[in-house]
C-alpha cells in the first residue's frame, strides 16, 4: 500500500514538475512580448505598380476605415463565429479543446501543421506576429491573446478581428471586401454574402470568388452548414441560401483589371504572408508605349461589349493589357484548334500539314458538327483546312488522335481541362470550363518558342517593406518538338495569307493567326483572333455581355482581326519582325502534285518536273519521303486509237493535262510531224492531207516542257499501219 502511494505521489510530484517548468518557461520564453493597442487595427497597406522603365504607373492602397461593431449584421458576425471560432464567446481567448487536438495531430505528423487558434488568436497573429510557424511564436500569440481577451470584450475583439482580417485582392478588412465584392456597406449584407466572405479567408488563392467561382461556392455552403448546426440560421434559411449563386460584382475599368491581373499573379504570395506586407512594390514586365497602343486600340471599339486585348513577349511577360471586364473563362470556339488538335495529331504524326482528308458532314455515334454557313469542301490538305476553320475535319483528326491525347497536351499548357472534357466538342473549343484570354494567348507561345510554354507572368520583381526582394521567373517546359511548332506555325500563316484571318495579309511582315466564333444562328458569344510574329503573341477578345448576344457579323476574321491589324502596325511602327527561325528538323520538300491530289500518294517530285505540277511542303526530317516520282522521266500516255469515218484518218488522243503529244506519219520511210497538241485544243486529229490507196504508219510521242523550256520526250508509241481509203469522186453527191 505504502508502495503504491509512494507510486502515486512521484507521479503527481513529476507532473507538478512538468507543469511548473512549460509553465515557467512559458512566461520566461514571452516575457518581453507587449500588447500595442495601435496594431490592432491597421489596414494601411499600399500596392505601387512600376512598368518595365521603372515608371509608377499605378498606385493602390486602402486607407483607414474602421466599421464599428454596430453597423456589422449579426449574421455576418455568426458566420465567422461559425466556420473559424464555435466556441467564441466561451473560451478566454485559447479554445483548450481545439489545441489539444491541433496538438495531437502535430505531433503524429512530426511539424507544425495545425495551429488551433481562435479569433482572438488570428487577430493577435495578423497584427502582432510573423506568420511563421515555431513554437516561440505560438507561445507569444497565446500570451498576448490572454491579454487581449483581459482587456477587451468579445464584441470589441471581433469587431477588430473583421477590420483587419485579409479577403483577397488586397483587400483588408470587412468594408473593403463588402465592397469589392458585392459594391456594398458591411450592414448591407445578405446571410449568403456574408457566408462567402467567412468562405474566402481560410485560403483566398483558392476561394476567392473571382478567381475559383465553384470552390468558394462549395466552401460557402460548409459555412451556412456549419450555421444551421450552431443554431445561428434556422432550416429553411439554410436551404434558401446554400442553392443562391454568389452574385459578385463585375470588375471595371482599366485600372481595376490591370491590378486585379496583377495581384491574382500574386494572390498566394501575399497570402503567404497578408499582414507582413504593408508596403508591397511590384516591377511589372509592362511597356508603356505597347500598353498605350493596345489601350487606344480597345477604347476605340464602340460596340456595346465585353472587349480585352493581352500582348506577352516570347518570354512568357506580358508587355501590355487592357479590358473593361475580368480576364475570366470563356468558350474558345476554333482558335482552340492549334493547340487541342493540330499540334497533338502532328506531334503524335497521326497527320502531316498536307494530309488530305474529305471535308463533308459526318456522324461520330449521334454526335455530328456542322462547318460555318453548312459549307463543305470536299478533299482538302489539312493546312487547307485550318485556313478554311472546317470543323469536321478538326473532329475527324481528334477521333483518329484519341481526345486523352489531347488533354495530356492540353494541361501541359495550362489550359483548365479535366478528364471530363474528353469528347469529340474539345476539337471545337467546347470545354466544361472555359479558359482565359490570357491563358489562350500564352499557349500560342510554344509556336515561337521551338514547342516550349512558359506561363505568362506580368511581374519580374516584388520589394517587400523595402527589404525582402522576391524575382518571379517562370520556367520553359518542352510540350511539342521544335519541329511540330513551326509546321503548325507555318499553317497559321497559312490563315493570314489564304484563310480567315486575311485582314492581316497585308501587313509588311510575316504574321501567323487563328480566329475563333463561339455562337449560334440567334447570335454569338465570343470573337477571337489570337495572332502571332517571332516576337510577340497577341491575343483579342470581344464577348457578349451577360445574357446578351453579339451580333452575328461579329465574327472572329472581322473586328477582333482588324483590331489585330491596328495593333501590329503601331508596334512595328519603325521596324519589322523576323520571320520564326526553321528548325534544321523540318525540311522543305518537293512533291509530285498529280499524285498527291488525284491518288493521295505521296511522292518526291523529279527535279525535272514543271514547277505547276510541283508541290513544296513541310516535312519532320524523320518521316521524309523517300520514293520519287517517275511521271516526267518517263512521260507515258494510252494508246491512241485510229479510225477511218467519212473515208479520213482520225486519230483520237487520251491527253492528260501535264503532256503533250506529238503526232507523226510515216510513208515510203519518210516520217513527218503531222499534228501537236500543244498547240491545239483538240485531242481528236482528222488527216487531210494524205493520197488514196497509200500505206501511212502513225505514231505518238509524249512531251512536256521543264523548267528550262527544253522539251522531254517520252516512249514513241506505234498507233497502227493503215492503207488510206479511196474516195469516189463520181459518187460525191451520195455522201
Amino acid at each position: 500500500m505504502k508502495k503504491a502511494f509512494k507510486i502515486v505521489l512521484f507521479i503527481l510530484g513529476s507532473i507538478f514538475i512538468l507543469f511548473s517548468g512549460i509553465t515557467s518557461y512559458f512566461f520566461i520564453a514571452t516575457s518581453n512580448v507587449k500588447l500595442d493597442d495601435k496594431k490592432l487595427v491597421n489596414l494601411d497597406r499600399t500596392i505601387t505598380f512600376y512598368d518595365d522603365a521603372g515608371e509608377v504607373f499605378f498606385l493602390q492602397s486602402n486607407g483607414q476605415n474602421v466599421v464599428d461593431s454596430k453597423d456589422i449584421p449579426s449574421h455576418t458576425k455568426n458566420a465567422f463565429i461559425a466556420i473559424e471560432d464555435k466556441r467564441f464567446y466561451s473560451h478566454s481567448g485559447i479554445d483548450m479543446k481545439r489545441l489539444v487536438g491541433a496538438t495531437i495531430k502535430n505531433v503524429k505528423s512530426m511539424s507544425i501543421k495545425e495551429g488551433g487558434s481562435t479569433i482572438t488568436q488570428q487577430l493577435i497573429k495578423n497584427t502582432h506576429l510573423s506568420s511563421e510557424k515555431t513554437l516561440k511564436r505560438k507561445l507569444n500569440e497565446i500570451r498576448l491573446a490572454l491579454k487581449l481577451e483581459k482587456k477587451y470584450s468579445k464584441d470589441e475583439i471581433l469587431e477588430k478581428y473583421l477590420n483587419t482580417i485579409y479577403f483577397g485582392d488586397n483587400c483588408y478588412g470587412i468594408s473593403e471586401a463588402s465592397k469589392h465584392y458585392f459594391d456594398k456597406t458591411p450592414s448591407e449584407l445578405t446571410v449568403n454574402e456574408s457566408a462567402i466572405l467567412a468562405s474566402i479567408i481560410k485560403s483566398p488563392a483558392t476561394y476567392s470568388p473571382k478567381r475559383n467561382e465553384q470552390k468558394c461556392f462549395n466552401r460557402k455552403n460548409v459555412v451556412l452548414k456549419a450555421m444551421f448546426e450552431q443554431g445561428y440560421i434556422d432550416k429553411n434559411t439554410f436551404e434558401k441560401c446554400k442553392n443562391e449563386p454568389l452574385k459578385i460584382k463585375d470588375g471595371g475599368g482599366y485600372h481595376y483589371d490591370i491590378s486585379h491581373f496583377f495581384i491574382d499573379e500574386t494572390s498566394k504570395l501575399i497570402e503567404n504572408s497578408p499582414y507582413d506586407n504593408s508596403d508591397l512594390k511590384i516591377y511589372t514586365s509592362i511597356n508603356k508605349f505597347a500598353q498605350e497602343i493596345v489601350e487606344n486600340a480597345i477604347e476605340n471599339i464602340k460596340i456595346d461589349c465585353d472587349k480585352s486585348a493581352v500582348l506577352i513577349n516570347k518570354n512568357g511577360k506580358i508587355v501590355a493589357y487592357s479590358s473593361n471586364c475580368p480576364d475570366s473563362p470563356r468558350q474558345l470556339g476554333s482558335a482552340f484548334k492549334p493547340l487541342s488538335v493540330y499540334a497533338p495529331a502532328i506531334e503524335k504524326d497521326v497527320i502531316n500539314s498536307f494530309t488530305i482528308i474529305n471535308d463533308e458532314k459526318v456522324d461520330f455515334n449521334g454526335y455530328s458538327p456542322s462547318n460555318y454557313n453548312n459549307r463543305y469542301y470536299g478533299d482538302l490538305s489539312v493546312k487547307e483546312s485550318l485556313e478554311k476553320s472546317s470543323n469536321t475535319i478538326s473532329v475527324k483528326i481528334l477521333n483518329s488522335l484519341g481526345t486523352k491525347y489531347s488533354i495530356n497536351y492540353l494541361q501541359k499548357l495550362n489550359f483548365d481541362v479535366k478528364d471530363s472534357d474528353a469528347n469529340l466538342s474539345l476539337a471545337l473549343g467546347s470545354t466544361y470550363n472555359g479558359d482565359k484570354l490570357s491563358t489562350l494567348t500564352a499557349g500560342y507561345g510554344v509556336f515561337i518558342n521551338g514547342g516550349n510554354y512558359i506561363k505568362p507572368s506580368a511581374i519580374n520583381k516584388m520589394v517587400v517593406n523595402n527589404r525582402r526582394t522576391i524575382n518571379i521567373t517562370q520556367p520553359k517546359t518542352q510540350v511539342f518538338s521544335s519541329d511540330t511548332a513551326y509546321i503548325v506555325a507555318d499553317m497559321l500563316k497559312g490563315v493570314v495569307d489564304n484563310g480567315t484571318a486575311k485582314k492581316l495579309s497585308s501587313l509588311p511582315f510575316s504574321v501567323y493567326a487563328k480566329t475563333g466564333t463561339v455562337g449560334d444562328k440567334n447570335g454569338n458569344s465570343d470573337a477571337y483572333c489570337i495572332s502571332l510574329t517571332s516576337e510577340y503573341i497577341l491575343g483579342v477578345r470581344l464577348s457578349a455581355k451577360q445574357n446578351k448576344k453579339l451580333d452575328n457579323s461579329i465574327t472572329g476574321g472581322g473586328l477582333p482581326t482588324s483590331i489585330s491589324k491596328e495593333i501590329w502596325e503601331n508596334i512595328y511602327k519603325d521596324n519589322y519582325p523576323k520571320e520564326i527561325a526553321m528548325p534544321s528538323s523540318v525540311k522543305k520538300v518537293l512533291i509530285d502534285k498529280i499524285s498527291f491530289e488525284q491518288d493521295k500518294t505521296i511522292l518526291l517530285a523529279e527535279e525535272i518536273a514543271p514547277k505547276r505540277y510541283v508541290r513544296e511542303v513541310l516535312c519532320k526530317e524523320k518521316s521524309l519521303p523517300n520514293v520519287i516520282s517517275t511521271r516526267f522521266s518517263s512521260p507515258k500516255i494510252e494508246k491512241p486509237k485510229l479510225s477511218i469515218n467519212n473515208k479520213q484518218i482520225c486519230i483520237s488522243l487520251c491527253v492528260v493535262e501535264y503532256y503533250d503529244v506529238i503526232i507523226l506519219r510515216e510513208n515510203e520511210q519518210m516520217e513527218i510531224e503531222v499534228y501537236n497538241t500543244k498547240n491545239n485544243d483538240r485531242t481528236y486529229f482528222v488527216d487531210s492531207a494524205i493520197l488514196p490507196d497509200k500505206i501511212y504508219s502513225y505514231y505518238a510521242i509524249p512531251y512536256f516542257i521543264d523548267n528550262h523550256g527544253n522539251k522531254r520526250f517520252g516512249e514513241k508509241i506505234f498507233i497502227e499501219t493503215i492503207k488510206a481509203p479511196r474516195i469516189n469522186l463520181d459518187a460525191w453527191w451520195d455522201d
